[in-house]
């Protein structure tokens, strides 16, 4: 059940005027000749100086970035793209894990210089960061196989609880268009319930996500 389309994006803090070079690295033509600087001239001389780029994500989330069966080494698309970055760049790729929550106000802290992992690119974070857009993606709703409510439809989701991954744009879903839509039919608006990561055993309804490439 389509709910609404987002573009996934890396995002970056606006100083770091990096995106140039990223888009570089995914194969975007700059105009840059055979004779000209390499990509990597195009990065803060902070990152050309550690030849490292410190990448956050929240690593719960397969296909994008999760943690592989020895329970370390992170895989996923997301991290096959970073190595194809760091290749082209010649820096190398230090991820860390967090909950998703933290991973924004992280890279506008300086404590990170990209945040990867799923971030849709809204009018309010376009404020303070910069996107590079590198996936597409429809949003829709889901509910356990042995409920006996099995008639999903978007309007009887009203009055239920709905669980939500802290500081995505489900919770922004659920607060203003959901909650207006339900409204406007005479129904309660859902139940929040906001989670570091989501917790299906808790739930009557849950938000994913459908890859599209």
């Amino acid at each position: 059940m389509s709910m609404m389309n987002s573009h996934y994006v890396v995002s970056l803090a606006k100083k770091l005027i990096v995106s140039s070079a990223l888009m570089g690295s995914l194969g975007v033509s700059l105009g840059v000749s055979a004779n000209s600087e390499p990509l990597s001239a195009l990065l803060p001389s902070d990152i050309r100086n550690s030849k490292v780029i410190n990448v956050v994500t929240d690593a719960k989330w397969p296909p994008f970035t999760f943690v592989g069966e020895d329970g370390r080494t992170l895989e996923g698309f997301e991290v096959d793209i970073l190595k194809a970055i760091g290749d082209k760049l010649g820096v190398d790729i230090k991820e860390t894990s967090i909950e998703f929550a933290g991973m924004i106000p992280g890279v506008q802290a300086n404590r990170y210089d990209i945040a990867m992992m799923a971030v849709s690119e809204t009018p309010e974070r376009r404020k303070t960061l910069s996107f590079v857009d590198y996936a597409y993606l429809t949003m829709g709703a889901f509910t356990l196989v042995d409920n006996k409510d099995t008639d999903v439809e978007l309007s009887s989701l009203c009055d239920k609880t709905v669980g939500l991954q802290s500081g995505t744009n489900f919770v922004d879903f659920i607060e203003q268009d959901f909650s207006k839509y339900c409204k406007s039919l005479g129904k309660e608006v859902p139940k929040k319930l906001e989670f570091a990561s989501a917790d299906a055993g808790r739930l009557q309804k849950l938000s994913a996500t459908r890859l599209l490439i």
